[in-house]
């Protein structure tokens, strides 16, 4: 699904808006036109569900930490919004997710690789934020 991504964004670039009586017929027309989210979506949430499933217990949270960020660096060079906002969301969820569970739950080892890794990994975010803040900007 990530290798049919530039694809689709190719095809969305090229196909112009047409405008149609019936609502339906729009509604069918801007999901194929936008159809390069509904890739990233679908291969997202996929990869999350699998990190889920096959990750070690006390690396689950840092599997998804790396994911976040993998997610936030590909929206920044790509300079597609809801793409960005997917990392963050993914990095809220860990963030959840550690302060829900991991915390009391974890062995003092991986609690502390998970902090370790998901403070990185919120240092990085934020560091790429001031540093691109033009940019985004832009984005926004």
């Amino acid at each position: 699904m990530f290798a049919a991504l530039p694809l689709a964004r190719r095809l969305r670039e090229t196909q112009a808006e047409s405008h149609s009586d019936l609502p339906i017929l729009q509604l069918v027309r801007k999901c194929f036109v936008r159809s390069d989210l509904s890739l990233f979506y679908m291969a997202v949430i996929l990869l999350t569900i699998l990190l889920g499933t096959e990750a070690r217990r006390g690396m689950v949270t840092v599997s998804w930490g790396i994911e976040a960020v993998t997610v936030f660096l590909f929206a920044l060079w790509i300079g597609e919004r809801s793409y960005r906002l997917t990392g963050l969301a993914l990095l809220l969820l860990c963030i959840g997710k550690i302060t829900l569970i991991d915390v009391w739950g974890l062995s003092t080892p991986d609690r502390a690789l998970t902090f370790i890794i998901l403070g990185a990994a919120l240092l990085t975010v934020s560091l790429l934020y001031t540093r691109n803040r033009e940019t985004i900007r832009h984005f926004l």
